[in-house]
């Protein structure tokens, strides 16, 4: 398997929730180090990215928890700008990319990513229909391209990596395989609203899958 970096995307405003969510507890540990708990199992560092004018502790809680924070270059775009950011941080071939706000991330997941890896510029999971960009594998070299997708104005990660399977380029990684590795696909859950937090919280008190 490639030597791998995890990124977390951490820019984000939270309007719905009204409050920074990689600081939120969830089984009573900062979401943020549920995370990086998760990634340094193997990821072989941690590039936590946030935005340039963000005024919360989200930036000081990752020096803390010892991960090489760096700011978004395209505030305002969503998580493509993050990504981009996010790998021209990274020193491996690879890194896997994942929002501030997935208290479940699967450290199972990102090995059986990096094993299909060879060959591919991403491994992407599909659940439900739908790629998941923010639980995905990215060779680093595809900075360059986001960038230039970035400077066209196409803001969409999911677009993107069409473009890559397409091209053959990219690898999705079925929902099947992924519910072998987590059942219930809490690896794929996000925290967006109170209701998702009650949620997740409520997770804990239930077995891990």
């Amino acid at each position: 398997m490639p030597a791998i970096t995890g990124i977390i995307i951490a820019g984000g405003r939270a309007s719905r929730l009204g409050q920074s969510k990689p600081l939120l507890r969830v089984g009573g540990k900062l979401m943020l180090a549920r995370i990086a708990e998760a990634l340094e199992k193997v990821c072989r560092e941690i590039v936590l990215v946030v935005r340039s004018d963000q005024d919360d502790a989200v930036a000081d809680t990752g020096l803390a928890l010892r991960m090489h924070v760096v700011a978004d270059n395209f505030n305002d775009v969503g998580p493509f700008g993050g990504i981009e950011a996010g790998l021209r941080a990274t020193t491996t071939e690879f890194a896997f990319v994942t929002g501030a706000d997935h208290p479940f991330v699967s450290h199972a997941l990102i090995f059986a990513l990096g094993e299909l890896s060879d060959g591919y510029d991403a491994v992407v999971p599909e659940i439900g229909g739908l790629l998941q960009p923010l639980q995905a594998l990215y060779r680093t070299t595809l900075m360059d391209e986001i960038k230039s997708a970035l400077q066209a104005d196409q803001r969409s990660p999911m677009n993107f990596l069409r473009t890559l399977i397409e091209a053959n380029r990219a690898l999705v990684y079925p929902e099947e395989s992924a519910r072998e590795i987590s059942p219930e696909l809490r690896a794929f859950v996000d925290v967006d609203s109170p209701d998702d937090l009650k949620r997740a919280r409520a997770m804990f008190l239930h077995s891990w899958d």
